[in-house]
């Protein structure tokens, strides 16, 4: 099974590392093809990729981009203000993706051990697969949730 994972972000200070090292352990045990779209809007700052980079240590490609051009955010907004658009940054992510089976989460997520299974046999079964949050703070060891330390 083949799948293409969209992560959006518009926060200069997220974890995305979390979610990389979940990622490698997870696919590495499942030997699942994917493909790592971040939708990034600070992708454009050298800095930023270079920090990404560091964060995925050369275990797999991934795609990082900054979200299609709208009227909400970045220099094609047609108000005073910046506002995080989701929906086009998911919707830029979607024109990246090359596979059938399309998985989006947040910047800030921590995925349980099975996320992966579940999406890929919903997958197989041609479903569609949608989680839930919970909001706390969490010890996490190389991308795997250890410990709920505060709800």
């Amino acid at each position: 099974m083949k799948v293409s994972i969209i992560i959006p972000t518009c926060r200069k200070n997220c974890d995305i590392g979390w979610f990389m090292d979940n990622l490698y352990y997870v696919q590495t045990n499942q030997n699942c093809e994917h493909q790592l779209i971040l939708v990034d809007d600070y992708a454009d700052d050298p800095e930023r990729r270079d920090e990404f980079e560091k964060l995925n240590g050369g275990r797999f490609h991934f795609t990082h981009v900054v979200p299609k051009p709208n009227v909400w955010r970045g220099e094609h907004r047609l108000g005073e203000f910046h506002v995080y658009a989701l929906c086009n940054a998911r919707n830029t992510g979607l024109a990246y993706a090359v596979h059938d089976h399309v998985i989006s989460l947040d910047d800030t997520s921590i995925p349980c051990d099975n996320w992966l299974d579940l999406h890929l046999e919903a997958a197989s079964k041609n479903m569609i697969l949608a989680g839930v949050r919970h909001k706390g703070i969490y010890e996490v060891q190389k991308g795997k949730m250890i410990d709920i330390v505060e709800k």
